[in-house]
């Protein structure tokens, strides 16, 4: 069996490309064409 071990690299990749995503997110003006936007990458970090 393989020892798992973690991966920095890619977990702050992971990082930086959510902080990113946040940055995008929240650029956004609130408005009924932004909200599928806003809820889909809000989705996409919650883990659901």
């Amino acid at each position: 069996m393989r020892i798992k071990r973690p991966d920095k690299k890619s977990a702050l990749s992971l990082i930086e490309s959510a902080k990113k995503d946040m940055a995008f997110t929240l650029s956004l003006e609130v408005s009924e064409e932004s909200s599928s936007t806003i809820v889909e990458t809000s989705m996409s970090h919650s883990g659901s």
